[in-house]
């Protein structure tokens, strides 16, 4: 983001930029404009659903910069500040964004299985006012009341992607191929954990991942003990469990496809014939992604999909871009999807992902084959 270097800092009197020649004091009174995003609680629903969390809006003024603070409620909401003397840069951040931090997620709570969306609410945002000016089109001014007042609308720093309806499933007729096969997580390659790094994640394999710390931007959820990933009859268990009602929830920078690897472990195979390789871990790996014609159709460019001719058809999808929530709620694993290694190869899966506005984005995913 190139933000650091906007010079938030307290001016002189003559520093301070033209605001249009309005003279002594003045009102300023800004609008916050937060009610056409939305982030998620649980499984996202399509309707409109509200950022949470506090906005912090700064005014540089000749005598040194003030704040204001508004806790959002899923409206448009004003900050306002009396008798300012020369008011000059204005911007807002909506919880902790810092520009000139390392990390643009300073305030946001892990987001595990066990606690999924609830502290995952919290979407960083920002927005630059630049100038209060009457030489802006952004502003208006009123000379009986003397105020200024104009609109300021924070732009999405991140976007969020949600798993769930995760399932073994058996491929036709087949019988299942496994003995025994334990689920122990799933992770993310492919990210960039904050704005400022230079690489993305590059998990070789399960160890290496469950090795990381995680800090404000999780990648991975580690399922304690492991659960049975076996179909016992017709009936295979979701996860997470339904009945909790909760995802599998992540908060990423928005931008490149991300590579969702599930893992298992403790295999074995039901033909004494068969081979796997003792103690070698198997995986899952989603390959491409797709969403609804109707989701994306004015969009292409900004998902990497090729132009929607066909509404109700699925187009594959190659970018992520901040600002929208990314949701699959079925994830069937069938056994040709699991391997032992990590790149998919030959193995794959393809998910469909939903796209509705936070905007949130709901569809299907394609396993390597």
């Amino acid at each position: 983001m190139a933000f650091a270097g906007l010079g938030l800092f307290a001016c002189s009197n003559e520093e301070i930029a033209d605001n249009g020649g309005v003279q002594g004091e003045a009102n300023v009174v800004v609008r916050i404009s937060t009610n056409s995003s939305r982030t998620a609680s649980d499984l996202s629903e399509s309707a409109a659903l509200a950022v949470q969390g506090t906005a912090k809006v700064y005014l540089e003024t000749a005598l040194g910069r003030l704040e204001r603070t508004i806790t959002l409620n899923g409206t448009d909401q004003t900050a306002s500040f009396e008798g300012v003397r020369s008011p000059g840069h204005i911007w807002v951040s909506v919880n902790g964004y810092n520009t000139e931090a390392e990390s643009l997620l300073p305030e946001i709570s892990l987001v595990t299985a066990n606690s999924t969306t609830n502290e995952g609410l919290k979407a960083p945002m920002f927005a630059d006012g630049g100038n209060v000016s009457l030489n802006s089109s952004q502003w208006t001014y009123d000379d009986d009341s003397k105020t200024y007042t104009g609109t300021l609308a924070p732009q999405h720093q991140i976007a969020r992607l949600e798993f769930a309806g995760i399932k073994h499933a058996q491929s036709g007729d087949d019988a299942c191929i496994f003995q025994s096969i334990t689920f122990d997580g799933l992770f993310l390659n492919g990210i960039k954990l904050d704005t400022k790094a230079s690489s993305s994640t590059s998990f070789a394999n399960w160890a290496a991942v469950t090795a990381t710390e995680q800090k404000t931007m999780p990648c991975f959820d580690k399922i304690e003990g492991g659960a049975d990933f076996l179909t016992h009859g017709t009936s295979a268990v979701t996860y997470p469990k339904e009945e909790v009602g909760e995802c599998y929830a992540y908060n990423i920078v928005g931008g490149d496809c991300p590579v969702l690897t599930l893992c298992f472990s403790n295999i074995s195979l039901v033909d004494p014939d068969s081979y796997w390789p003792t103690g070698k871990l198997g995986y899952a790996t989603v390959s491409k992604y797709k969403a609804k014609g109707s989701d994306i159709k004015g969009h292409e460019k900004d998902f990497g999909a090729t132009a929607v001719s066909d509404e109700s058809a699925y187009y594959e999808i190659t970018k992520f871009p901040a600002g929208y929530i990314y949701q699959v709620t079925s994830l069937p694993i069938e056994d040709k999807n699991i391997g032992t290694t990590i790149d998919g190869e030959p193995v794959n899966v393809v998910a469909t992902v939903q796209i509705v506005d936070w905007k949130l984005v709901n569809g299907q995913v394609e396993w390597t084959e």
